[in-house]
């Protein structure tokens, strides 16, 4: 019985889906009752008439007439009266309906199952968020009556929603497949008065833009945003973005695969309309770190290496401090959700940081994909500046999350740091891992070079079996801006480059700067250093071998990288060694902390 009874359900609902009643006392013969007879998923995201929503009628190939709303916008039963047309008057005739009117739409009929060509736009426009205009979500209706005036539409497709909060007015959302599915253009429907039997999108493109007119207001209860698009499954997911009316942009990354069904929407997680701000703002220096010390959304210019033109030493000769990024991506983090929501726009990197301390690496990329150059994101309260002889050093080591932290690891002239929150691997195994390639063979020597570590800046560079250093081909005595043998160990105030790691203001200190701390006063506690006379703290941190990859001595070594290279070795680099208070020169294929000081406010 349950069977049966269940079986009589569906045949009703079908019938009621796509039929046609006569009620010629109540229309006549100028006007169409249409229905949207089938709800969504959540109700609260219904399809309702519009404001000037459209109808076409059809008998055959040709649209006898344009029928527009004239009453029961914001519900899902209309009344559309005729614009004039082929029927000059005459009875309705017409079995099949679409809904928006467009006059390159087309039918054809064969055995009952209607193929209807429509359009489905690459822009469509809101005038309120939460109520769905018809109009911008093709409606289809077919009946055996071949002169029909009350019509019960369904949705040939699905829809995805976005549900914003804030306190700014939107204008403009947009939403591409990142997997390149087309989601708007011509549009073939087979249909029959049971529903819809397939459709085919072709000629389109991948992003559908919302146009919202003056701007649709946000509050904090959530308003939905939904742009309609072929059922199926979206291999990569979609990217939103969110154009404010002030021309703030949010964006929203939903990753693949994902399914959309007919006639269904699927909903994204509420989203907090964020404004981001110039994580530069306080200075137009340029760099390859940005300190964050607050959640928030943020962006950065993405068009300039590290700290741009001034950067470009003079033995770089040939190099450019220009980039045209195509794209970006979140390359590694050290606590999940740090970061999220990382896309390029016009020039810049946009980005969300939740505050939590940590660091990020954030990639520019090309066409393919491939990263262009990279940037620390550094989120920490904020280091202080201690005055000691003549240099301002940070109170904490570049990456540290406080001065009692040893921070992140460099190997000597790159500007990409390596988390010893992240292990190393070849490639192998889950989980979050820093590469290793280069050094040990000629084959693998090619990769020592200052092009592969700026597109793999997440990989760690063994030393080539050349000359014991990461890299094996010139520049390589001033990546960090000082060369000892022809600087001196009195050069105090480097040149920063566009390979220097630490944050605008700042570079790596000097050779002079460190010796200068020993000789004021070391003391070795095992854990910790300490240096000019117990007032700079350099903690114990280990450092990642050069020879191949791990960490060595991690809890007792207090050691820095200076800027400078080192004398009479020219794969060597000066370093604070803190095992017994004193510096010397080590492989630079070596990974140590860093500890920057002012050069400029």
């Amino acid at each position: 019985m349950k069977r049966i009874l269940l079986t009589i359900t569906i045949t009703a609902a079908l019938g009621i889906t796509m039929s046609c009643s006569k009620d010629d006392g109540l229309f006549g013969s100028k006007s169409i009752k249409g229905t949207i007879a089938e709800e969504y998923m959540d109700g609260s995201n219904a399809l309702y008439w519009g404001e000037g929503a459209t109808l076409g009628l059809f008998k055959g190939t040709t649209a006898n007439e344009k029928f527009s709303l004239s009453s029961g916008s914001g519900s899902r039963n209309g009344v559309f009266k005729s614009d004039g047309g082929e029927t000059n008057g005459n009875a309705i005739d017409g079995s099949v309906a679409i809904v928006p009117y467009n006059s390159g739409n087309s039918v054809s009929t064969s055995e009952g199952i209607a193929t209807i060509k429509m359009t489905v736009p690459e822009t469509i426009t809101f005038s309120e968020a939460g109520i769905y205009d018809a109009g911008v979500c093709p409606l289809v209706a077919v009946s055996n009556d071949k002169k029909c005036n009350s019509f019960s539409f369904v949705a040939p497709l699905g829809g995805v929603s976005v549900k914003l909060t804030g306190e700014v007015a939107i204008t403009r959302v947009e939403i591409t497949a990142k997997g390149g599915e087309i989601i708007n253009g011509n549009l073939s429907v087979k249909a029959d008065k049971d529903g819809v039997r397939s459709i085919e999108m072709t000629g389109g493109t991948s992003t559908t833009v919302i146009e919202c007119k003056a701007g649709i207001q946000l509050t904090k209860v959530a308003k939905d945003f939904v742009v309609f698009l072929p059922y199926g499954v979206y291999s990569e997911g979609f990217s939103i973005k969110v154009q404010s009316a002030d021309g703030a942009l949010n964006f929203i990354n939903v990753d693949g695969p994902q399914k959309i069904t007919k006639a269904r929407i699927l909903n994204i997680s509420r989203q907090q309309f964020v404004v981001y701000s110039d994580i530069n703002a306080s200075s137009s220096e340029r760099a390859n770190c940005y300190m964050v010390t607050a959640g928030g959304g943020y962006y950065f210019d993405a068009t300039v290496k590290g700290n741009g033109q001034s950067g470009i030493h003079p033995t770089f000769k040939d190099q450019s401090a220009t980039l045209s990024p195509v794209g970006a991506k979140l390359l590694w983090e050290e606590v999940n959700g740090l970061i999220t929501g990382v896309s390029y726009e016009n020039g810049k990197i946009y980005f969300a940081c939740s505050g939590k301390d940590g660091n990020a690496l954030i990639g520019a990329t090309d066409a393919e994909g491939n990263v262009i150059w990279s940037w620390n994101i550094w989120s920490t309260s904020a280091p202080a500046d201690l005055t000691l002889g003549d240099w301002i050093f940070m109170d904490r080591n570049l990456g540290a999350k406080s001065i009692d932290d040893h921070g992140l690891y460099f190997q000597w002239g790159r500007k990409d740091p390596f988390s010893s929150i992240i292990d190393f691997d070849s490639g192998k195994g889950a989980g979050k891992y820093h590469p290793v390639e280069g050094g040990p063979s000629d084959n693998e020597n090619v990769k020592n070079t200052i092009s592969y570590s700026v597109a793999h800046p997440d990989t760690y560079l063994r030393a080539s079996s050349r000359n014991n250093d990461w890299l094996l081909e010139a520049p390589q005595r001033y990546l960090w801006g000082v060369n000892f043998e022809a600087d001196g160990l009195a050069a105090h105030a480097p040149m920063k480059t566009i390979y220097d790691p630490c944050p605008a203001g700042y570079s790596v200190s000097t050779a002079a700067a460190l010796a200068a701390g020993l000789s004021a006063g070391a003391t070795n506690n095992g854990s910790y250093l300490t240096l000019f006379n117990g007032q700079l703290k350099v903690p114990a941190s280990g450092f990642l071998y050069s020879g191949g990859y791990g960490w060595y001595n991690q809890d007792g070594f207090c050691g820095l990288w200076s800027c400078s290279t080192s004398w009479g070795n020219t794969e060597n680099a000066f370093r604070l060694r803190g095992t017994d208070d004193a510096y010397d020169n080590y492989d630079r294929a070596t990974g140590h902390p860093v500890r920057c000081v002012r050069i400029s406010q």
